[in-house]
């Protein structure tokens, strides 16, 4: 027989399933979040746009991880673009994460998220379909 806790705890489970679902608020419609990883860093596939705190716009935010094999993390920075339907790109920016230099990787429990990233911005460009974190190594 099945308890009304156990009925709660299903009921939890699909509200937290279906925020993953959605990392993007609704008045920002349908965009698609991408990742690219480079040799040194895992750019995390969980990221996700929320309302800025003092209602000025928005924050893409996220995870990188240091890859097992990688010399360093100091010199390299994440590329922020967005994307028309077509692939084109509207706008890019570039940012940092931080910790910039990841020196610990957990070799027993795999990677964990060890250096995060924040990047406001205001109004998506016109006609944005998707957004690609993009970290590059290097300058």
């Amino acid at each position: 027989m099945k308890t009304p806790r156990f009925n709660v705890l299903i009921a939890a489970g699909v509200v937290l399933a279906s925020g993953c679902v959605h990392p993007v608020p609704s008045e920002l419609g349908q965009i698609k979040l991408t990742t690219v990883s480079s040799a040194s860093v895992e750019v995390q596939s969980f990221n996700s746009i929320k309302r800025a705190e003092d209602g000025s716009g928005y924050v893409l935010q996220g995870y990188v991880v240091r890859k097992p094999y990688a010399v360093t993390t100091a010199r390299t920075h994440l590329h922020i673009r967005f994307l028309d339907a077509n692939g084109n790109v509207l706008h890019e920016e570039i940012a940092d994460f931080h910790p910039r230099e990841i020196t610990d990787w957990k070799v027993f429990k795999g990677p964990t998220p060890d250096a995060k990233y924040a990047i406001p911005f205001k109004n998506l460009p016109q006609g944005t379909a998707q957004i690609e974190v993009r970290a590059q190594d290097g300058s």
